[in-house]
């Protein structure tokens, strides 16, 4: 008898401090919903051109989830370009499914609008691989951006990576000489004007010339118009092609019209920019020997041993840091009963939301990420890779500039750092 009392006073000892707990951390009685947005897998639809993308960001998804932390819904959405279904998606896990945050998405027409919402509706959100400069909003203060914008892509290329080519043509009386001919192709959207425009600005700024500045239709595959688009990119013979491409099918197309196009050995440097050229479908499918590519540099040291791809790490990334904000917030939660559960949602929003800004850490696969006032990420580090037969080699800036120096016929001149 006396056994039974002690038990049962146990239980009751169990039963109170669990609630205290409960009641002091919300986190410990409940765990958080938080929504994903993607583009639709691979088995759902081969049509958008954008498949393999999402079933990167699904597996970035899997690596980088802790259940014990925090619970994540994955919600497949096929984005495409319309608006409607986008909100659709959004407001149902805002207002219906309730989430405290929210991750996404993969193209850039859809994080544009999810973006919007989630300043409309007070929710925090991180974008982690769409690389488009236009994504948030001009009032934005619920969104935060992995993925740098365009103009500091272009500011790596030409303001570092071959600035020094400005320098040798300034002290040399035959300047025009020395001037490297650039073509810039671009898909013809916001995303791809954007790139374009901060990329032309940029090379000019550095006495750069353009040669060829021209768009394609991007997510239609017209093997007429991409044939067009590299005879005239071979008629205006320049040393250096920058592409910019948010779909692997058209970054592939493209490649494979300049090296015909060129002939066998004639092709100059091109070098990729966007997804389509980061992506892994576009590297397995695609080897050329002259095709590079800039990407956020991934730090592969500090990576999971199955992040194989910049889109990968950006999820994960998102994942970890979103993981952080949370924790942050669990012990500042005030106790449940003083509010009413809606209220509870919104604070734990807002306080999320005050995570991120302050955040300043040191994340797997990316190294140190922190967010400027406008939400887009202060630490700017880029590399170029090679593509061959499926693998990638990094190359180092110096190596680049002398491969491009060598196409354009100026391999004597010397360039020191």
């Amino acid at each position: 008898m006396v056994r039974k009392k002690v038990l049962f006073l146990k239980v009751l000892i169990g039963l109170a401090v669990f609630m205290l707990i409960a009641g002091c951390n919300p986190a410990a009685a409940k765990k958080l919903l938080v929504g994903t947005l993607s583009s639709v897998s691979a088995e759902a639809s081969t049509e958008t051109g954008f498949s393999s993308l999402a079933d990167e960001q699904l597996d970035g998804y899997d690596l980088g989830l802790k259940k014990e932390v925090t619970r994540y819904h994955l919600t497949q959405a096929n984005e495409g370009n319309l608006s409607d279904d986008v909100q659709s998606v959004v407001r149902e896990m805002i207002e219906e499914n309730e989430v405290a945050a929210l991750l996404g998405a993969t193209t850039n027409e859809a994080t544009r609008r999810a973006a919007s919402l989630a300043n409309f509706f007070n929710v925090p959100m991180i974008i982690p691989a769409a690389d488009g400069d236009t994504l948030l909003p001009s009032n934005n203060m619920w969104v935060f951006q992995l993925n740098a914008p365009s103009s500091a892509y272009a500011e790596y290329v030409f303001g570092n990576v071959l600035s020094k080519i400005n320098v040798s043509a300034a002290s040399t009386e035959d300047e025009s000489a020395l001037i490297i001919r650039l073509a810039i192709v671009y898909e013809e959207n916001t995303f791809g004007e954007s790139a374009a425009v901060a990329t032309a600005h940029t090379a000019m700024d550095q006495n750069i010339e353009i040669v060829y500045y021209g768009s394609y239709t991007p997510d239609v595959g017209d093997a007429r118009e991409i044939k067009t688009l590299a005879e005239n990119v071979v008629s205006n013979e320049a040393d250096l092609i920058y592409i910019v491409s948010s779909n692997p099918a058209d970054a592939a197309l493209i490649t494979s019209a300049l090296d015909t196009e060129f002939g066998a050995g004639l092709t100059p440097a091109i070098l990729g920019q966007g997804n389509g050229f980061t992506s892994l479908e576009f590297q397995e499918a695609v080897n050329s020997d002259h095709l590079y590519v800039i990407r956020q540099a991934l730090d592969a040291e500090t990576c999971p041993e199955k992040i194989d791809s910049i889109q990968k790490a950006q999820v994960y990334a998102a994942a970890y840091l979103l993981e952080a904000a949370i924790l942050e917030t669990d012990t500042s939660m005030p106790r449940q009963k003083l509010f009413s559960t809606e209220d509870q949602l919104t604070i734990r929003r807002e306080k999320i939301r005050d995570a991120l800004k302050e955040l300043n850490i040191e994340v797997p696969c990316l190294g140190q990420v922190s967010f400027d006032n406008n939400g887009q990420i202060k630490e700017n580090n880029f590399e170029i890779f090679r593509v061959q037969a499926g693998e990638t080699h990094l190359i180092d800036a110096p190596g680049f500039r002398s491969l491009v120096l060598e196409i354009a016929g100026r391999d004597e001149l010397i360039i020191t750092d």
